[in-house]
C-alpha cells in the first residue's frame, strides 16, 4: 500500500511501543517517517531525533530537523506519554505536575513547534494519542486519567482551531495496550503472571490491545487526507447509524459533517449524490424510534430530542441540503412530541 506516499511524518515516542509500530506502520505504507524521542535509535528507513517533549527548545529544534530532513511535515502523531498510578490520595504535587507535563504539555510543545510545517501541507494531520481512561472510570489511574482527560478535551480544541486552516486534528483511546511501559508494570507485581492475567481478564476482548491494532487506528485517521473521502465516509457512517435505529450516532455524524465539510465543487456534488438516501434514513429512525418508543425509554428524552432538532436544523441549514416539506415536518412533529 502506498496511501502516504510522498508525505512526511514525525510521531513522537516514536522508538518503541505504539510509537515504534505506528512509525513502521507509515513507513511501510509509503511516508517518510521521523521519531522524536529521548532514546531515538529506530531501524531504517525511520529517521532518529532526540527530544524531550517537557523541553520547548528541545522540541522545537528536534521538529525543525525532522522537518528539514523530511523536507516538510504532514503529518503529526502526539504519542509520547508516560503512566502514573495511585488514587487521587497517592501521587504527590510534583508526580501531578511532571505527568502532566509529559502526557499534556509535551502534546501542546510538539503541535506548536509543527504547526508552520503543517500549513504548508495540502494533507495536514495530527493525531493524538489519548486512552480508554479519558472515558471510563479505571481504578487506581486518577492522575493518568486526569491526564488523558485533558487530552480528549485538547483534541476537541484543537480541532476546531486549526479546521479553516485545513489541519484535521483527532484522537485514538486505546484500551489497556500492551507496550513496554505494563510490561515494567507488571514486572514489578508480586505475581507478574497472575497481575497480567488479571488485568485481560478487565478486557472486553480477554487480551490487551497490541501496538499494531493502535498504530493501524492511527493510520486510518492520518490517511483520511482527501476532504471528500473523509465526507464519504461520515455520509456512509450517518447513513448505516440511521438505518440501524442508532439516531443519536447518525447525528453526531451529521453534526461533524456541519463542522468539517468544506463548501466546494466537488463535496456539494457528494452532498446531493447522498442528500435523499440520508435524509429518507434520518426520517425512518425517528419514525421506528417513536412507533417501538425508544426515544421515550431514554434516560433524557427532552435533551435527546433538542438534540435531534439541532442536528436538523444543522441538516436543512449549513448543508442546505434541502429536506422537503413533508419530511421536515415529520421529524419535527415527532421530535417534538417528546419535549
Amino acid at each position: 500500500m502506498s496511501e502516504f506516499a510522498d508525505l512526511n511524518a514525525i510521531v513522537t515516542g516514536g522508538a518503541s511501543g505504539i510509537g515504534l509500530a505506528t512509525a513502521t506502520l507509515l513507513s511501510s505504507r509509503g511516508a517518510r517517517v521521523a521519531c522524536l524521542d529521548l532514546n531515538p535509535s529506530v531501524p531504517a528507513p525511520l529517521l532518529g531525533f532526540k527530544a524531550d517533549v517537557t523541553d520547548d527548545a528541545s522540541i522545537r529544534a528536534a521538529v525543525s530537523s525532522a522537518a528539514e530532513a523530511l523536507g516538510g511535515i504532514d503529518i503529526v502523531v502526539n504519542n509520547a506519554g508516560i503512566g502514573a498510578q495511585g488514587s487521587v490520595e497517592d501521587n504527590d504535587d510534583a508526580e501531578w505536575a511532571h505527568v502532566f507535563d509529559v502526557n499534556v504539555q509535551g502534546m501542546v510543545r510538539t503541535t506548536r513547534a509543527a504547526l508552520p510545517h503543517l500549513r504548508r501541507s495540502a494533507h495536514a494531520a495530527i493525531v493524538n494519542v489519548s486512552s480508554i481512561a479519558a472515558t471510563a472510570g479505571l481504578p487506581q489511574r486518577a492522575l493518568y486519567s486526569a491526564t488523558k482527560g485533558a487530552v480528549l478535551s485538547l483534541t476537541l480544541a484543537m480541532a476546531t482551531d486549526h479546521l479553516r486552516e485545513g489541519i484535521r486534528v483527532t484522537c485514538v483511546n486505546p484500551g489497556t495496550a500492551d507496550t513496554p511501559w505494563i510490561g515494567r508494570l507488571l514486572a514489578k507485581a508480586a505475581d507478574p503472571d497472575a497481575e497480567r492475567a488479571a488485568l485481560e481478564a478487565r478486557q472486553p476482548t480477554g487480551r490487551l490491545v497490541t501496538a499494531n491494532e493502535v498504530a493501524a487506528a492511527i493510520a486510518y485517521l492520518d490517511a483520511a487526507t482527501d476532504p471528500a473521502l473523509a465526507i464519504r465516509r461520515i455520509f456512509h457512517g450517518a447513513y448505516d447509524a440511521f438505518s440501524t435505529d442508532q439516531p443519536r450516532k447518525g447525528c453526531l455524524m451529521v453534526n461533524t459533517l456541519n463542522e468539517v465539510a468544506p463548501h466546494d465543487e466537488e463535496v456539494e456534488d457528494i452532498v446531493r449524490e447522498n442528500r435523499q438516501a440520508l435524509e429518507n434514513a434520518y426520517v425512518r429512525a425517528i419514525r421506528r424510534g417513536q412507533q417501538q418508543g425508544q426515544i421515550a425509554r431514554t434516560h433524557q428524552p427532552r435533551a435527546l430530542a433538542r438534540y435531534l432538532l439541532n442536528c436538523l436544523w444543522g441538516l436543512t441549514t449549513n448543508l442546505k441540503l434541502g429536506l422537503d416539506k413533508k419530511a421536515a415536518d415529520d421529524i419535527v412533529r415527532i421530535t417534538l412530541s417528546v419535549l
